[in-house]
């Protein structure tokens, strides 16, 4: 193969490759009607397409205030032609997208549920343009005890953080051992984690330690 041949094969390879990523980069927009509401922050579309809440994340069922989280979602969006902005895809392959009823617009309802203390914050790449905002959300959520904060305990506990994930464990989780110095931060309750950002890791039952949460 001549050079200048081999030369437009590599510049159509990077082009075809180009092309590809193109189509699977976020930034998708749409509208879907929601048939259904599995929890707090996901919902079904018609036909099947499942949007997770991007930059949220609600009580699991065994927590305060789950199925508050889940019947303020279904009363706000179930039956409703909703916009989307999808930001990525997680591993399960659903949508995560900022979601909005047209006839509310700005904020999302992501943001919706931060401000009635109905979620914390979920960090992860793909929102990193938005984090300041969701998280001052919650933080004036939680200055005025808005929902769960209103209940959070702020009796001292230790809890230990990841500042790569933004994640947090109890301070007994193996997977807390496991966290690189330099990422490693110690909270004194779960009301600090929450504050700094940090959301419950699902390792060790971090969840469950958030059985301060009372109904």
């Amino acid at each position: 193969m001549s050079i200048r041949n081999l030369f437009l094969t590599c510049v159509l390879g990077l082009l075809v490759v180009a092309c590809a990523a193109a189509d699977r980069s976020p930034g998708t927009r749409g509208t879907c009607r929601v048939e259904k509401v599995l929890d707090g922050d996901t919902i079904v579309c018609a036909g099947g397409h499942t949007i997770r809440y991007a930059g949220i994340d609600t009580p699991e069922i065994f927590q305060a205030f789950a199925d508050r989280a889940r019947q303020t979602n279904r009363a706000w969006v179930l039956g409703r032609t909703v916009e989307y902005d999808e930001v990525g895809r997680d591993h399960y392959g659903r949508s995560i997208a900022f979601v909005y009823r047209k006839d509310w617009g700005s904020p999302s309802v992501n943001e919706r549920l931060l401000a009635e203390g109905l979620a914390w914050v979920y960090y992860h790449e793909d929102v990193r343009r938005d984090w300041d905002r969701l998280l001052e959300t919650q933080r004036r959520a939680m200055r005025t005890g808005r929902g769960l904060w209103g209940m959070l305990s702020r009796e001292p506990a230790t809890f230990i953080g990841n500042a790569r994930t933004r994640r947090f464990h109890t301070a007994q989780c193996v997977m807390a051992d496991r966290i690189r110095p330099r990422h490693r931060r110690t909270f004194a309750s779960l009301w600090e984690a929450f504050w700094e950002g940090y959301a419950p890791a699902r390792e060790c039952a971090a969840y469950v330690r958030l059985a301060p949460l009372r109904p």
